[in-house]
């Protein structure tokens, strides 16, 4: 920016120069020819370009040049840099003789300058700026200070009309075109303040994006302070850019000009969905964004390309983003440090979609402060509170959430003990994230009741349906593909529930706890150990249950079997009456180990029916090993006789098929508090009849 900046004040120049070149030529009668050639000798030898125009006529008043060209650096084949239909200036003669210049007007018509950046980042104007081509006046504060004491320059009227910017950067293929550039300056002076207004419409086109034209205008006034840059000031009466229906708008001050001091204030307004889908092919529902307020107070080291922020303010309504902090972009990675305050109305932010949140029923504020530093890494601090957050969640409401997230860093975040209520029902939680090679969650849980009509259990849990060996095949396609495993966790959690109702189950008393390492959806590398402990159980419909997830589906296998095995014998009467279970307790524990799930111990309990399961499930290969021990009627003092039962197969779709010996072992195995022998035997004879019986019957329901 120095440098386009640098490139207008010796273009300016050099204007001036030509103005009073026209008017000593003309001055000392020289034909016309003979000027285009000493003007074209000279730009040759001074800039190593070419000149032409196609008229040239010099008067009493001033100079006009029609049809102006010069060329890039060398000759007009390598391309046009700057060319005008019309270049006027006319200066007032009788000034000269009292050391003054002065401007009448210097005015181009339908003027165009092409910018160009190449691969290796640099202009085609640079050799314009080079030592040996700028007047000394430009690099010279000692020169210009001699210069100011010889002339006092002044101009009634600079301008351009229709002017038209082109600038292409190669290494970034961007291509920027300022067109309809309209420039008015009056009454200019180096010594006092003057009115400046620019007007332009711009074009932006990159490999991604084409905008239409955007409306540019800047409206101000601007003191030079004798080219005293320290003290030169400029006042931003209006600074706006409209696109479409949206429009930026700023007003302020611009202290120094060789470390702007900048205070501006202004609004944002018109951001909506229509304008995002010009930028995006992405589907999205209407919204609407307030008027946005902005203040900014900053101060730049042009040389340095330093930025010192002491605010950056944006705001709608009664929320808050605060920033104060510095910027250094003089390298390739820009270096920053911000300290940021926040409040924010979640009920404010509904309103600005209000089809699109108005189902979340959001509310309460979110306040805080957030440090963020960024040296080759970026580095995030800081507390998020929450308070009387509501929102919709399971078609229940979530009220009165409170308390603070704590941010250690990017990788490290972590919450106080949040709580509200959920469906009226009070709720506590402590959570913990931390990101290592593995992703750390330490999650604690407590809700007193959780109630709900119609809960989906088949897509609750489940991924997406998927198969285990399409899982695992999609990731060691990632793999192969990306050089790196999908992300892990090491995931503790301890959910307590006084009691869940809904249209699946009911039970009291519900606790869940995991420590397990390694964890994915597709359990390929999982370690470690879970339980499961519940009472008072009323299972409604066990095959919404089981579909959730594969976790589940082992869970509950051996309360499917037994609810096959009642429906099959008719025992309705207690434990299952029109599909449903009942289960006074429910204790299991399993662990995990590469995929394969252990189970150590699946203890159901009801009124007719003791069950105890082990065995194993390979999640990975979708097949399940299960030897599960059930009892009709509830544990006595004979002991626990159960008929034994394998489970064996898919896991989708296992088959079942009663050991007998084993059940023979269990039903017929003595009691050694029995009052004698010969009563043990007659007892056995009976027992070893309604054995039979009974794994007559449930075996003739697994052939089936």
């Amino acid at each position: 920016m120095k440098k386009i900046f640098k490139f207008l004040f010796i273009s300016c120049a050099i204007l001036a120069v030509l103005a009073v070149a026209g008017i000593i030529a003309l001055r000392l009668l020289f034909p016309m020819e003979k000027v285009k050639e000493q003007l074209q000798l000279q730009v040759k030898n001074k800039l190593n370009r070419e000149v032409d125009f196609k008229d040239l006529s010099l008067s009493l008043k001033g100079l006009n040049i029609t049809d102006f060209a010069l060329s890039e650096k060398t000759s007009f084949k390598d391309g046009i840099f700057v060319s005008a239909k019309q270049v006027k200036a006319s200066v007032d003669l009788k000034a000269l003789f009292h050391k003054q210049i002065k401007i009448e007007t210097i005015g181009l018509e339908d003027f165009t300058i092409n910018v160009i950046k190449d691969k290796e980042g640099k202009f085609n104007f640079d050799d314009l700026l080079s030592r040996e081509n700028q007047p000394a006046s430009v690099d010279s504060p000692t020169q210009v200070a001699e210069d100011q004491q010889m002339f006092e320059i002044s101009a009634k009227q600079l301008y351009t009309k229709n002017a038209t910017i082109n600038f292409s950067d190669e290494a970034e293929d961007t291509n920027f075109s300022v067109g309809n550039l309209d420039i008015q300056i009056d009454n200019f002076a180096l010594d006092k303040e003057f009115s400046i207004l620019i007007s332009c419409l711009s074009k932006i086109k990159t490999s991604t994006l084409n905008l239409d034209p955007v409306l540019f205008k800047i409206d101000g006034l601007i003191n030079l302070a004798s080219l005293d840059l320290p003290k030169a000031k400029a006042e931003i009466k209006d600074f706006s850019i409209v696109y479409k229906n949206s429009s930026l708008n700023l007003k302020g001050l611009i202290d120094d000009f060789t470390n702007p001091q900048v205070n501006l204030t202004g609004n944002l307004k018109g951001i909506d969905d229509t304008l995002i889908k010009r930028f995006t092919k992405s589907e999205m529902s209407p919204f609407s964004i307030p008027v946005i307020n902005m203040i900014l107070s900053a101060k730049v080291n042009l040389e340095k390309s330093l930025a010192d922020i002491s605010q950056a303010k944006i705001s709608i309504g009664n929320s808050f983003i605060k920033t104060r902090g510095s910027v250094d972009y003089s390298k390739q990675d820009i270096v920053f440090s911000s300290n940021t305050d926040m409040a924010i109305s979640l009920d404010e932010i509904s309103s600005i979609a209000k089809e699109t949140l108005a189902e979340f029923n959001l509310k309460g504020t979110l306040n805080g402060n957030i440090n963020a530093s960024q040296n080759r890494k970026l580095n995030v601090k800081g507390n998020i509170n929450l308070k009387d957050i509501g929102a919709k969640l399971l078609k229940q409401d979530l009220e009165k959430t409170n308390g603070t997230i704590t941010i250690k860093s990017i990788n490290d975040i972590s919450t106080s003990k949040l709580n509200g209520l959920f469906a009226l029902e009070p709720w506590n939680m402590t959570l913990t994230y931390k990101k290592e090679k593995n992703t750390n969650i330490d999650l604690s849980f407590y809700l007193k009741k959780f109630t709900l009509e119609d809960m989906n259990f088949e897509t609750l849990l489940s991924k997406d349906n998927k198969d285990s060996k399409e899982e695992v095949q999609e990731e060691k396609t990632q793999k192969n593909t990306k050089g790196t495993s999908s992300d892990l966790y090491n995931l503790k959690a301890d959910i307590i529930i006084d009691k869940i109702e809904n249209n699946v189950l009911t039970a009291n008393n519900f606790s869940i706890k995991t420590d397990v390492k390694d964890f994915d959806l597709t359990f390929a590398k999982a370690q470690g150990n879970l339980t499961l402990n519940t009472k008072d159980v009323e299972i409604r419909d066990i095959d919404k249950l089981m579909k959730s997830s594969k976790l589940l589906n082992v869970m509950f296998t051996s309360v499917k079997i037994m609810q096959k095995a009642f429906d099959f014998a008719k025992l309705d009467n207690s434990s299952i009456t029109n599909g449903i279970i009942k289960c006074s307790v429910i204790n299991a524990e399993y662990t995990l180990n590469n995929g394969l799930l252990n189970i150590t111990k699946s203890d159901i309990d009801s009124d007719l029916t003791v069950v105890r399961a082990t065995g194993n499930a390979d999640l990975l290969k979708d097949s399940i090993n299960m030897k599960i021990q059930a009892q009709l009627g509830k544990t006595g003092s004979s002991g626990f006789k159960p008929v034994v039962i394998n489970v064996k197969g898919a896991l989708s779709n296992p088959s079942y098929k009663v050991d007998v010996l084993s059940s023979l072992a269990s039903i017929l195995s003595k009691n050694k508090e029995e009052s004698s022998t010969e009563q043990q035997q007659d007892s056995a004879t009976e027992i070893k009849g309604n054995a039979k019986d009974v794994i007559k019957t449930i075996s003739g329901l697994f052939k089936k």
